[in-house]
């Protein structure tokens, strides 16, 4: 499965002004509001060493992304979920995000996605415990919902490899080598899950934008549940931006 390659000078090549200057409603350019989000993304997950160290930076980030997401939504017009979907296959890295980790040290910029066509993916995360790096692959299910325009998804198989991988991986790759059992050794999903069940009550993904340079996905904003977002470019053959 091919990856799709980001062109590195979509994050610095438009200047980095137009993502402070420029109120997003001003803002009528979809390129502009890609640099724009790319760029405070980038920025804000320099602040931090890992995923959700700052819950008051990443409030402070939601403010400053969410207008800008909201305008591109409303330039680039409605994507129908199988479109999204077509555009979303293959490898992402996350740029930013505000989903909390529940204790996990994730590093914040080496946090990946493999996107399959069969119905699945791989959330592909560098953490550290006790001094020691490991690799944290979690694996999603997903169905479209096309009356609904997203996708209904459940977590189901969890592994914790005893270092990390390295950016030098092609991710999708990496994934088929998970998804043909390679790595079930270190399948921990039992443990982490001691519940089941809990692993199959099925969630909610948005895909709000997605084009050939950028996607962005939230996920919750159900009862008793906040709305996180995530911000992803493709992952190029190497895993780096």
């Amino acid at each position: 499965m091919k990856l799709i390659i980001v062109v590195f000078s979509l994050v610095f090549g438009f200047g980095y002004a137009n993502a402070h200057n420029s109120p997003a409603l001003d803002m009528d350019s979809i390129e502009d509001l890609k640099t724009a989000i790319i760029s405070i993304a980038l920025e804000e997950t320099s602040k931090n060493v890992f995923l959700a160290e700052s819950p008051e930076r990443d409030e402070a980030a939601r403010s400053r992304l969410l207008p800008l997401i909201n305008r591109l939504k409303e330039l680039g017009g409605p994507q129908k979920v199988e479109d999204q979907l077509r555009l979303s296959i293959g490898g992402w890295q996350n740029l930013w995000s505000d989903l909390p980790t529940f204790g996990q040290n994730l590093y914040a910029d080496s946090i990946y996605q493999a996107v399959y066509a069969e119905g699945f993916y791989y959330n592909i995360s560098r953490g550290i415990e006790d001094g020691n790096e490991y690799t944290d692959v979690l694996k999603g299910e997903f169905r479209v919902r096309k009356k609904k325009n997203r996708l209904s998804i459940r977590f189901t198989r969890n592994y914790v490899l005893p270092s990390w991988i390295g950016e030098q991986n092609n991710f999708v790759e990496f994934g088929n080598q998970v998804a043909s059992g390679e790595f079930d050794e270190f399948d921990e999903t039992s443990f982490l899950n001691p519940f089941p069940l809990v692993k199959f009550i099925p969630q909610t993904l948005v895909t709000e934008y997605v084009d050939a340079d950028i996607r962005i996905i939230s996920g919750g904003g159900g009862l008793r549940t906040k709305k996180r977002y995530f911000v992803l470019v493709p992952a190029d053959l190497t895993g780096r931006l």
